[in-house]
């Protein structure tokens, strides 16, 4: 994987089969909660995207915490464009899958017998 962060998030992309369309949501996305505009999540950018996504004031720190372990795949305590989109190309792959599966025709059914009358 190259250390261009730009290109990184593409291979990030490619691996997902993200649309240039969704790279681009994606990544303004992660844009909004680049608070230092360093092109990286910190913890408060996490907590503000996890107040964002809830309605009333629950406490966030333990989610926001978990949230930050399984989006820092390299462990440097941030959160890059490239884990972002990541993580968010498997839920958008998952996601995929299970609309595929459920459009297609069960064959495990039984049918009727053509013998029967």
């Amino acid at each position: 994987m190259s250390d261009n962060p730009l290109i990184k998030a593409r291979e990030a992309a490619l691996k997902h089969n993200i649309s240039a369309a969704q790279l681009q949501q994606l990544t303004e996305t992660f844009q909004r909660y680049d608070q230092s505009g360093t092109g990286k999540i910190k913890m408060e950018g996490v907590k503000q995207m996890l107040k964002d996504l809830k309605t009333g004031d629950d406490n966030v720190e333990e989610e926001a915490k978990s949230l930050m372990e399984s989006l820092d795949i390299d462990n440097n305590g941030e959160i890059e464009l490239w884990e972002f989109v990541d993580h968010c190309g498997e839920k958008i792959g998952k996601k995929h899958n299970l609309l595929h599966a459920e459009s297609q025709p069960d064959t495990k059914r039984s049918r009727p017998s053509e013998n029967e009358d």
